[in-house]
């Protein structure tokens, strides 16, 4: 599998697809995406551009309407690539994942239903994974457009302090039960009582 070269700029991408003879197929559109994120929508366009070329050069006994089903049929295609492409791309910041969906902090808290104490607590892993709820993992893939398992990945990143330190090692980061984050928050006791009564994720609590 090829890596990407940092020197490569977009017209170096754009020419090495162009030298192939025929549009890439969804694998290998998926591989191009995995290898220059940063260029997600130029090189959609480009190539979606391209496969609707190839489709006008068919014979004339195919009608317009043949060629739009076709092409049509290939948009879908491409768009759900981008989708899966997306959904499935690794979380590495959760407040910058929040933001990069439309989301404020506090629209995001009400859309899950928690506060920003267990938010806070969520983006630095000062939970112990295995004790989040399954809703909350469902209700945080929905709110960010991602699938459970890439919310899952990010919970289980290494817990970060909540401060620089100067000392030779990192701090011992103590992590709590989201039982005890949830009793610790600003939500209503009708809300903690029904975070409390939710089950752990059995993905998560098997690691």
């Amino acid at each position: 599998m090829h890596t990407a070269d940092p020197r490569q700029t977009l017209d170096d991408i754009l020419n090495e697809i162009a030298s192939r003879p025929v549009p890439p197929n969804q694998r290998e559109f998926r591989a191009i995406l995995a290898r220059f994120p940063q260029f997600e929508t130029e090189i959609t366009e480009f190539v979606t551009a391209w496969i609707e070329l190839e489709y006008t050069r068919v014979p004339d006994a195919v009608t317009d309407v043949d060629v739009d089903r076709v092409v049509n049929r290939t948009m879908s295609r491409v768009m759900q690539v981008l989708h899966e492409t997306a959904s499935s791309r690794p979380i590495s910041n959760l407040s910058g994942a929040i933001r990069a969906v439309g989301h404020e902090l506090d629209s995001f808290e009400r859309t899950v239903g928690i506060d920003r104490t267990i938010l806070t607590s969520l983006e630095t892993r000062l939970i112990h994974p295995a004790s989040i709820p399954a809703l909350l993992v469902k209700r945080i893939a929905s709110a960010l457009a991602r699938n459970a398992d890439t919310v899952r990945a990010y919970l289980m990143l290494p817990p970060q302090p909540a401060t620089a330190y100067m000392a030779d090692r990192p701090p011992r980061v103590r992590q709590v039960g989201f039982e005890e984050a949830v009793r610790q928050s600003t939500l209503s006791e009708t809300d903690q009582t029904r975070w409390l009564a939710e089950p752990p994720d059995p993905l998560l609590a098997r690691k």
